[in-house]
């Protein structure tokens, strides 16, 4: 992985206590971190870009990335609840 650097991140004390009881939690902090900061995080997410690559039926009309995003939302949200 390389390199390891730590960073401040204003947070209720509570949740700094939190964080700073629990090694794992602060592993789990840092990949979430990490992936969420990562170059190119904030750009298209695959599922979406995979979504939009695939081969549409031409009697049905196009989604767009927002509406496949907003497809992919709905879904995720579903099986959350």
């Amino acid at each position: 992985m390389g390199r390891i650097s730590s960073i401040t991140i204003p947070v209720p004390p509570e949740v700094a206590d939190a964080i700073e009881a629990d090694t794992a939690r602060q592993a789990a902090l840092g990949r979430l971190v990490g992936a969420l900061a990562a170059p190119g995080a904030f750009g298209v997410d695959p599922l979406i870009q995979f979504l939009g690559s695939l081969p549409r039926d031409p009697v049905l009309p196009e989604l767009d990335e927002v509406e496949i995003a907003a497809e992919v939302s709905a879904a995720r949200a579903a099986r959350r609840s």
